[in-house]
């Protein structure tokens, strides 16, 4: 690959795809090639559904991981060289709107479990929930500085 002198910047003379959309590509063939293959093979092992389902996180964080990270690296390189716009600071109504939004969430995914008796691990409600701690944090930073 080869690399101007703006910081380790891929150049423009050899085109590659880029990481992020490699992670992209990468999720969509999960969703619709490797898991489902790979559920029917290790059920075809009939294996305990325990076992199957830590095998495919398992192989699950051995793609996605690296590819995670490398997206990440990929991005502050190019927020660091001023391709990227850093993202707007959260106001305060966004934070209050999206904090609403959550506690809906919460009560749809827990009304789901208590009126079904089944448990759904609430993933989406977790990262939203960091998410927003996140914004919360980065709300009372930025006010402390302005300060």
């Amino acid at each position: 690959m080869a690399t101007n002198n703006t910081g380790g910047i891929p150049s423009l003379d050899k085109p590659r795809r880029p990481r992020r959309s490699s992670l992209i590509i990468a999720a969509v063939i999960w969703v619709l090639v490797l898991n489902p293959a790979l559920s029917l093979g290790l059920h075809q092992l009939q294996l305990h559904d325990v076992a199957e389902q830590a095998l495919l996180i398992g192989t699950f964080l051995a793609i996605f991981i690296p590819l995670s990270i490398s997206a990440w690296r990929e991005h502050q390189r190019l927020r660091d060289a001023g391709l990227i716009q850093k993202r707007p600071k959260p106001t305060r109504n966004q934070i209050i709107a999206f904090a609403v939004f959550l506690t809906v969430l919460w009560g749809i995914t827990l009304w789901y479990i208590i009126g079904t008796a089944q448990f759904i691990f609430p993933l989406i409600p977790i990262i939203g929930t960091i998410a927003l701690i996140y914004q919360i944090r980065s709300y009372r930073n930025d006010n402390r500085k302005a300060a």
